[in-house]
């Protein structure tokens, strides 16, 4: 049920080395896809709740589905640009892109984790870029429940769902 793509991960949440032939770029898009696949569901169930995101996944799987989940997923899928080049913009982007991050700091070999060593280049800490799209995606996590509640004769589910929790994040974790 994956919507986000790699052409969502834009801006500040830039992932690169995703777009191109080469084998590198190859397994790049191929790791994301992996991300994709395993948080975009995960942000869904603590975002909506584990009873309203069933209820979604499957109004929005048919066809042609009832306007009340179009409307959900315009609140959590932005459509940006025009096909066959769109793209969403969401808060789900934000935080597979925290999961991403957090994977790519360190390499996982058959007996240690290593981090490379960058020639002519400075590394520094990706923990700012990563809490600002954790924070980004909290404030959007609250409009979006904000716009559930607002409409809660459509999500009754949302009433009964124990939701994930969300909330803001600093530099040292909390």
């Amino acid at each position: 049920m994956a919507t986000i793509t790699a052409a969502s991960f834009i801006g500040e949440i830039l992932i690169p080395n995703i777009s191109g032939s080469g084998i590198a770029e190859q397994a790049n898009l191929a790791a994301l896809g992996y991300f994709i696949e395993k948080y975009e569901p995960l942000f869904l169930r603590a975002l909506l709740g584990s009873d309203l995101y069933d209820a979604y996944a499957a109004g929005i799987a048919i066809p042609s589905p009832e306007t009340k989940w179009t409307a959900l997923k315009g609140k959590i899928y932005v459509s940006v640009g025009t096909s066959p080049n769109d793209y969403y913009l969401s808060p789900a982007a934000d935080y597979i892109y925290f999961y991403y991050r957090r994977d790519q700091i360190s390499t996982t070999l058959s007996n240690a984790e290593v981090q490379s060593k960058q020639e002519n280049a400075t590394v520094i800490s990706p923990y700012e870029k990563m809490v600002s799209a954790w924070n980004s995606m909290s404030a959007s996590v609250d409009l979006i429940r904000e716009w559930i509640e607002d409409n809660i004769s459509d999500y009754p589910e949302y009433l009964t769902a124990e939701k994930g929790v969300l909330t803001t994040i600093n530099t040292f974790g909390i």
